[in-house]
């Protein structure tokens, strides 16, 4: 039998292997440029076996590589710090690991990011795997929280046009269910018992004048007779009308003509049917005109309020159909429709509300409950690539394209919408491409090593220098710096707890942090013609900081990437004066979240990689350099 023969699936590493084969493929991979690829596989051996292997490896397995040169010498590089390179081996100046040779392959990439070739075993070590572009219907899925509230067009407020007392209550508790027209109270008026009173006098009056005038033939008389009877009639009608303005019902009017004397009270209806949600009436309680005695809500259909970020909106068209669901009801979904966009922006939250119309026939839904709201758009027939493929470095998107068999080359690619699980792509790339979907962390890494060694590297790219135009900053007035110092000095106190290791300081610092930008958002402090681009940027930090609240040293570094990120575009682009300048500095080591940094020393102190690595990192710009406003 073959003793080489394995199982599937069951490829080599350093932990199965023999040591004489594990330094051989090490030494191949090492040599080969796949600096990263080794150190994988290297997993459990000792420093001193992962040297032996990288200088005692196989003739055969480094038989033919092009390593990387420079004017004729081989390179080295720092599989850490890739920005170390050097035309010596030794160690590197920041982590002291070995500098590794590089390979350089003849394949062009993009700034910061270069072609990689690997052999068969290296693409299984890292699990690659490929999947060609698809142009297929595309479905844009948006999903929204929002609040049941009542449908305003079913609210109706009972009110009084009259003064008087309350006799009776026939409603007394609210969530009480009414039908139209069911009373309510019962209301004691002197002013409703005069009117009555003057509509049936004026009626006996009409009566009377009617049969006289039937009973007188001719003459002057008559005609006397018709001149009075028309004036009564006259009388008759404005009584009338004023119980009717009283909103007194044609029924109401008629019970009291055949009853013939005035009621002491009037019964107040309800003019919808509906629960009644707020009851202002008491016994016995004096009410005045126009007070609001009980409001009626038609729960039949209800309103649900939900939130879509301003990106979304583009999706969202009134009379498309959605579907809810709320907590209270696992498993089952209620059908909506939207019926109003509104054209406005929540400031705070950068959301507009959308207003769905749900049917509520068996009044499950209850306002004030929150619901989960699914809209979809139909999008057509597009060119999908899956979403885990695609790097964003915020600068630009690509993926790994392979281009022959064990050739990746890095591709800018310009992106559309995202969909559940792809994105849409409009530029870049064909139907029927190869892209890396599984392995390509590893794959970037190794791009990124590449690049760094061949110089290549995105920084050095004139065009992409985003964070090195400090001089671009609009200065804010004087009276800034005391909105700013203390959020400044509370950020540096989460820098360098970090820099320690710790999360002790960052909840309080963080709680304050929060009140500072909304008291920098209250202020009446902002540039000339940028109000909006200023509170937008601070707007983000509050919304930052909010996110800020794990416990855990990894996730609170996560996170806070992301609120440093926004501090140092906000401070680099609205310069406020400051107590003394800040330094930005990257740290090339963060995947996690954004890397920068802002400290007040030319000491570097990681925040994000702590005291395992605490000068790890490059300096990118100096903020408040040359201004005090002093």
């Amino acid at each position: 039998m073959n003793s080489n023969f394995r199982p599937p699936g069951e490829f080599p590493t350093a932990s199965n292997m023999n040591p004489s084969t594990s330094a051989k493929i090490i030494a191949g991979l090492a040599a080969s440029g796949s600096v990263i690829l080794a150190l994988l596989l290297l997993g459990g051996c000792s420093k001193k076996e992962a040297e032996t292997s990288s200088t005692s490896g196989d003739p055969s397995n480094m038989a033919g590589m092009d390593h990387a040169t420079h004017d004729g010498k081989q390179l080295y590089q720092c599989s850490m710090h890739p920005n170390i390179v050097s035309e010596k081996s030794g160690t590197c100046p920041i982590c002291a690991m070995d500098l590794q040779p590089v390979r350089q392959v003849k394949a062009e990439g993009i700034p910061g990011r270069a072609a990689v070739q690997l052999s068969p075993l290296q693409e299984q070590l890292i699990n690659l795997r490929v999947t060609p572009v698809r142009s297929a219907p595309a479905t844009k899925t948006l999903r929204a929280v929002g609040v049941i509230t009542y449908d305003e067009t079913r609210l109706a407020d009972v009110n009084s046009k009259l003064s008087g007392w309350v006799e009776t209550l026939y409603v007394d508790k609210p969530g009480q269910f009414v039908e139209t027209n069911q009373p309510l109270l019962a209301l004691y008026s002197p002013d409703l018992y005069s009117a009555q009173q003057e509509y049936l006098l004026a009626l006996q009056q009409a009566q009377k004048l009617e049969h006289e005038h039937s009973a007188v033939r001719g003459g002057q008389l008559q005609e006397f007779m018709q001149v009075n009877r028309r004036g009564t009639e006259s009388l008759l009608r404005s009584a009338r009308k004023r119980l009717e303005l009283w909103d007194i019902s044609a029924a109401q009017i008629k019970a009291l003509e055949q009853a013939g004397q005035p009621e002491d009270t009037l019964e107040l209806t309800a003019p919808t049917r509906g629960f009644v949600v707020n009851k202002n009436v008491f016994p016995k309680q004096m009410i005045q005109p126009g007070m609001v005695l009980y409001r009626i809500a038609d729960l039949s259909t209800v309103w649900l309020d939900a939130a879509v970020y301003e990106s979304e909106l583009p999706f969202v068209k009134v009379g498309q159909s959605a579907t809810v669901t709320v907590d209270a009801y696992p498993g089952q979904t209620f059908i909506g429709e939207v019926a109003f966009i509104y054209p406005y922006l929540e400031q705070k939250t950068r959301t507009a509300k959308v207003r769905l119309v749900l049917d509520n026939s068996e009044h499950l839904l209850k306002p004030a409950m929150y619901g989960n709201a699914v809209l979809t758009q139909d999008l057509g027939e597009q060119l999908l690539v899956p979403a885990g493929a695609v790097f964003d470095t915020g600068k630009r998107q690509y993926v790994f394209v392979q281009k022959e068999p064990g050739l990746f080359v890095p591709r800018e690619i310009q992106l559309g919408t995202r969909t559940d699980d792809h994105f849409v792509v409009t530029q870049g790339v064909a139907a029927g491409d190869k892209i890396v979907v599984d392995g390509n962390f590893l794959l970037d890494s190794e791009s990124q090593l590449k690049a760094a060694a061949s110089g290549s590297t995105e920084a050095a790219s004139p065009p992409e220098q985003a964070h090195e135009h400090p001089a671009a900053a609009i200065p804010l007035p004087a009276e800034s710096r005391e909105l700013f110092a203390p959020l400044i000095t509370d950020y540096l106190t989460i820098q360098s707890a970090l820099a320690r290791d710790s999360t002790d300081d960052v909840p309080a610092a963080v709680a304050r942090m929060i009140e500072q930008t909304e008291s920098i958002l209250g202020s009446d402090v902002a540039p000339p013609g940028k109000l909006n681009e200023y509170r937008a940027g601070l707007t983000n930090l509050n919304e930052r900081l909010s996110d800020l609240t794990a416990t855990e040293l990894d996730e609170v570094r996560t996170q806070f990437g992301h609120f440093s990120e926004a501090l140092v575009s906000q401070l680099a682009r609205f310069a406020p004066p400051l107590q003394e300048p800040l330094i930005v500095a990257s740290c090339p080591m963060w995947k996690q979240s954004p890397g920068r940094w802002l400290q007040s020393g030319p000491e570097l102190k990681n925040p994000f990689m702590g005291l395992k690595m605490l000068t790890c990192g490059e300096t990118q710009m100096v903020i408040g350099e040359g201004r005090s406003d002093d």
